[in-house]
């Protein structure tokens, strides 16, 4: 496994194949991080709970960023597809 940890899909981190949509997965990390600052399921846990976030896709919208409805729809559909 390769890549920077906070962008890998949860195909990738539970070892299944994987396709085009792994880079839509990065399109929806790269757009929610421009819009927070920060990666959406980095955890101070370690690399292990943030695999475990991964794989649950465990998506938290931080009260103290207000994000658009429409952001928020396209982060969460090219994060889930």
């Amino acid at each position: 496994m390769c890549g920077t940890l906070d962008y890998l899909p949860p195909e990738i981190v539970e070892q299944k194949s994987y396709g085009m949509s792994a880079d839509l997965w990065c399109l929806g990390i790269l757009a929610y991080e421009f819009i927070i600052g920060a990666p959406p399921f980095e955890t101070p846990g370690g690399y292990q709970q943030t695999y475990k976030r991964i794989a649950k896709v465990d998506l938290h919208w931080p009260e103290e960023y207000p994000v658009s409805e429409e952001a928020r729809d396209l982060i969460e559909k090219v994060d889930t597809t």
